[in-house]
């Protein structure tokens, strides 16, 4: 299991193209398009989508400030689930700098599941038992995924079956982009404060 970022390019050395359940590119003011249009496409599953910061919100150190500072730039306040991503997406933009040879792009595992049958997004929540054993049935029916129950697995200490789920989403993404059949959210992409492009791949 990668402990950070870091790490990728020693385990998976012919990586060429990722796909990070991180948000990539973020905004000067306002909510970005991406985000906005993935709640739009999930309907129910909307929740699951937490809005990006405006970029000078990611230097807030605590919760209450950080959720002001959203509020005044973008008229809404900041979720916690947000602000705990704060590290990651520091970490996420330091390791974009220092990568070369590597595609990485934005996902989110519930637009993934959209591109595997029955289609749409799931039924039920990921926190269900029921929502567990959907994913995996839609991922089962990947070519390249191992015969068995994903389920059964054995996990690595401190992952949950919905994090490897939403871990295989992620890798069933980045097959697609690598094979140019991902869609983006939007596209042509917003460009961010920082010149990344704001979008969503799946």
């Amino acid at each position: 299991m990668l402990r950070s970022l870091a790490e990728l390019a020693g385990l998976v050395p012919d990586a060429r193209t990722v796909a990070i359940d991180i948000p990539i590119g973020l905004t000067e003011n306002g909510i970005r398009r991406c985000d906005g249009l993935a709640r739009a496409l999930l309907g129910p599953r909307r929740s699951s989508v937490f809005s990006a910061p405006p970029r000078d919100v990611l230097a807030a150190t605590d919760h209450p400030s950080a959720s002001a500072l959203c509020r005044q730039l973008t008229g809404k306040g900041l979720s916690r689930q947000s602000f705990f991503l704060f590290e990651r997406i520091r970490e996420t933009e330091a390791w974009l700098q220092s990568t070369t040879g590597i595609e990485v792009r934005e996902a989110h595992p519930e637009l993934a599941w959209t591109t595997l049958p029955p289609g749409g997004p799931c039924r039920e929540s990921k926190h269900r038992p029921a929502g567990l054993r959907e994913r995996a049935e839609r991922l089962a029916a990947l070519p390249w995924m191992p015969a068995g129950d994903i389920l059964e697995w054995t996990r690595p200490a401190g992952v949950k079956p919905d994090d490897l789920l939403d871990a295989l989403a992620c890798l069933h993404v980045a097959v697609r982009i690598g094979r140019g059949e991902a869609v983006r959210l939007p596209d042509p992409p917003e460009i961010g404060a920082d010149g990344r492009p704001c979008s969503i791949s799946f």
